[in-house]
């Protein structure tokens, strides 16, 4: 499914995606919404400030690091991954994420974070915890799959 247009927060956009997952039948969500105005630069300048990044700096904008600010934003925001350990690398388009997460659910959503921030490809290198149950056998397959 994908979603286009405008939304005034990004609390709203996170939350029309996960309204859109949670539709029966719904097996992918790609939410394009965009955050309008003031409140994105707001979003902005508040993830920036978050990760440490300083938003006063002259710089060329460059694709890959907007790119891995959009989706360390997405995690920022996120309920679930805000207090994973995680990195973001992107090169080209292609953003690599490493570190640990809690639990494999934890894991898929960082990935499909990353590729709804805009990632045309995820190299998905990020460790569960040994404490984490695995949910299913297909889960654990594609888990296996993707270190391959």
């Amino acid at each position: 499914m994908l979603l286009t247009g405008l939304v005034a927060t990004l609390f709203e956009q996170e939350q029309a995606g996960d309204v859109a997952a949670g539709v029966s039948g719904v097996v992918d969500v790609n939410n394009r919404l965009e955050v309008s105005g003031i409140n994105a630069n707001l979003a902005e300048g508040l993830s920036a400030s978050f990760l440490g990044e300083d938003k006063l700096s002259p710089a060329t904008p460059d694709p890959d690091q907007a790119l891995a600010a959009r989706i360390r934003a997405r995690y920022c925001w996120s309920a679930s991954l805000h207090d994973q350990e995680m990195d973001v690398r992107v090169e080209d388009g292609r953003a690599t994420l490493t570190g640990t997460v809690d639990t494999w659910l934890n894991r898929k959503h960082a990935a499909e974070a990353a590729h709804e921030a805009g990632a045309r490809e995820v190299n998905n290198h990020l460790l569960v915890l040994p404490s984490a149950p695995v949910p299913n056998k297909h889960l654990a397959a594609a888990a296996h799959e993707s270190l391959a």
